[in-house]
């Protein structure tokens, strides 16, 4: 963020930009002094989160995820982000997320295109070796499909999204989907309630959030309080 912020310095006055930069410092301050105290609090200060279960059989060791962590992070990070924090398979947080209650099992929103005929008995077809050829939706089209598959999925990310899309018969880019998937940034004065700034980004990075209230503080000034 420092340096985003040193690449439009020539926008700031100086008391402006001082403001910003003793801002910016006290908030990193106070995240590093609620770290601390969160790992005085915890065990050792590495809560045990993940444990490897061996059985008495052959065959590799289960995992088991502390049920109170889970719920937690379940609220903060998709299924897949969990995983991958974990290092461990998206299905090892999904069977514990349904062992422990704290989401249940949901029908496909459209049918397979292997189910849309069930009067053959014909096998499926092998599985190709190659990507392919790409769909020919429309970006109407592909945005409804993704209006219609977030209503039933609200957590789904690009990565879920675009398995979805594949086992519907689409080969969609992921490029296209993310820029479907349309995000909303705004700030808002807290005292006036005046909206200083307001867009729709095609992502959520924070250098993206960071340059939207930087051209809406070069308009209204810098706040006092960030």
């Amino acid at each position: 963020m420092y340096l985003i912020l040193f690449k439009h310095v020539a926008i700031f006055p100086p008391d402006d930009l001082h403001n910003i930069q003793t801002n910016l410092a006290t908030m990193q301050f106070d995240v590093q002094m609620r770290y601390r105290e969160a790992l005085d609090q915890s065990h050792h200060g590495r809560p045990t989160i993940l444990t490897k279960v061996h059985g008495h059989g052959r065959g590799r060791p289960r995992y088991a995820i502390d049920r109170g962590w889970l719920a937690w992070a379940y609220q903060h990070r998709t299924t897949s982000g969990n995983a991958q924090f974990l290092q461990v398979s998206r299905w090892v947080v999904r069977n514990a997320l349904l062992e422990y209650g704290i989401t249940s099992p949901q029908a496909p929103p459209l049918p397979l295109a292997s189910q849309a005929d069930t009067s053959t008995s014909a096998a499926p077809p092998a599985a190709a070796l190659y990507t392919g050829p790409l769909s020919v939706l429309t970006d109407t089209e592909l945005d409804d499909l993704l209006f219609h598959l977030h209503q039933h999925y609200i957590r789904a990310g690009v990565a879920m999204l675009d398995g979805m899309l594949q086992r519907l018969g689409h080969q969609i880019p992921r490029q296209c989907i993310r820029q479907s998937l349309i995000i909303i940034h705004g700030f808002i004065n807290g005292y006036s309630r005046l909206i200083i700034g307001l867009r729709a980004h095609n992502n959520n990075c924070a250098a993206t959030v960071l340059l939207l209230f930087l051209e809406a503080a070069y308009i209204y000034g810098v706040p006092s309080h960030l």
